[in-house]
């Protein structure tokens, strides 16, 4: 007992030391009023004590999952920035800044309104027929078309069908051109 009264006395001392220092912050009353609302909701802060327990539980389950999809989300990542697609994107992005720049209000509202032929001309060219027309028309733009331009040269041109048909394809062009 000599000694428990030696060591709460020593307890007591500390603890009253301690409050010394901390009356300028703390008010008695402000700690009694905590201490009695801590008393008084003791079942909340069980509850709560809980639902932090079952988050941690569930963070420590859930933790090994959110680190394989942050490693495959990070190689994904990686190997798209390998192959250029920012660097593409970068650039597309760069280019619509310049072609939105490029137009005035009245162009754009033009361009929205006129939206639905643009993109029925765009599926037209889509088409394996219209490719392979383009593609043999560039490739004949392309080749050295010098042969025998004598007027001999071109009538006997046009005694071949393929020559007659394209003239053809030519003229009827230039008349839908015209009718505008």
């Amino acid at each position: 007992m000599a000694d428990l009264g030696i060591v709460s006395k020593e307890v007591f001392q500390l603890l009253s030391a301690q409050l010394e220092e901390m009356e300028p912050y703390v008010r008695l009353e402000n700690v009694l009023r905590l201490l009695k609302r801590l008393l008084r909701d003791t079942c909340l802060l069980e509850q709560l004590l809980e639902q932090l327990e079952s988050a941690m539980d569930f963070w420590q389950d859930f933790s090994p999952l959110t680190r394989e999809v942050v490693l495959t989300l990070t190689n994904r990542l990686d190997e798209m920035e390998r192959k250029g697609y920012f660097a593409f994107m970068r650039t597309v992005l760069e280019a619509f800044e310049e072609i939105v720049g490029s137009f005035s209000r009245e162009e754009l509202e033009q361009l929205r309104r006129n939206i639905r032929p643009l993109v029925a001309t765009l599926k037209e060219f889509t088409r394996p027929e219209t490719q392979h027309v383009l593609q043999r028309t560039l490739s004949a733009l392309q080749e050295d078309g010098t042969g025998d331009a004598s007027l001999f040269g071109l009538l006997r041109q046009l005694n071949q069908p393929a020559t007659r048909r394209g003239l053809a394809r030519t003229l009827h062009l230039l008349a839908v051109l015209g009718e505008r």
